[in-house]
């Protein structure tokens, strides 16, 4: 498939890319924000594909060996060039694989290998990064005990990802993509509190369902 230009109306410039998009010479892709990007990728390398977002995000990746197998992304609809991160990271956990920051560079390893390999560390109960990238992250725990903790969070987190508990220290380590972190620690701050505090408690339903239970208790309250 060619790479072509075109416009359509209402729409910023359409940068429609496909195979042959890894054979373009470098310097000839020039893509501002506001520009829409078609994708259209049919049984393609992983590292063509890989190649194809370093030309769109001026990133630089090393490819681990290990790294093979074809992709397939049909896209009619054309997406904004800063979601273009995102679907990536989407194609790379679809075929089990991750990327971790080292200095300037992005390396690209299967997903499985991430948590051996060197990545940001953070301590403390805020999010920092805010990314699909693997982080490290330290959480001191006051009145969750961390066992407890651990039990309750495992139910939210990706098959790849990881919680450790420190009794001594009462702290939780979790291993796992940055924005699911987020996600983990509004759960933490919010249960990691005194008892006689307000607590949220989760309530599995038998009969009823989640909609009509919330919209009973609304009324109730009210």
């Amino acid at each position: 498939m060619a790479t072509t230009m075109k416009r359509r109306p209402g729409l910023a410039r359409v940068l429609a890319l496909g195979v042959a998009f890894a054979q373009i010479a470098p310097g000839t892709v020039a893509i501002a924000e506001d520009e829409m990007v078609t994708l259209d990728f049919r049984n393609v390398e992983i590292s063509e594909f890989i190649k194809t977002v370093s030309k769109i995000t001026n990133r630089n990746f090393l490819i681990d060996q290990s790294v093979r197998g074809t992709i397939t992304i049909l896209g009619p609809e054309p997406v904004p060039i800063s979601e273009i991160w995102r679907v990536f990271h989407s194609v790379l956990e679809v075929k089990q694989l991750a990327v971790v920051k080292v200095g300037s560079l992005y390396k690209i390893i299967q997903r499985r290998d991430a948590k051996g390999s060197t990545i940001p560390v953070v301590v403390g109960r805020d999010p920092v990064y805010f990314s699909e990238e693997p982080i490290i992250q330290i959480v001191p725990l006051e009145f969750f005990e961390a066992k407890e903790a651990k039990g309750f969070l495992d139910k939210f987190v990706g098959k790849d990802a990881q919680i450790f508990e420190i009794a001594a220290t009462n702290n939780l380590v979790i291993v796992e993509a940055a924005n699911n972190i987020v996600k983990l620690l509004k759960l933490i701050n919010e249960l990691d509190r005194p008892e006689d505090d307000d607590v949220i408690e989760i309530v599995k339903l038998e009969y009823m369902s989640a909609d009509s239970a919330a919209k009973l208790l609304k009324e109730i309250g009210s």
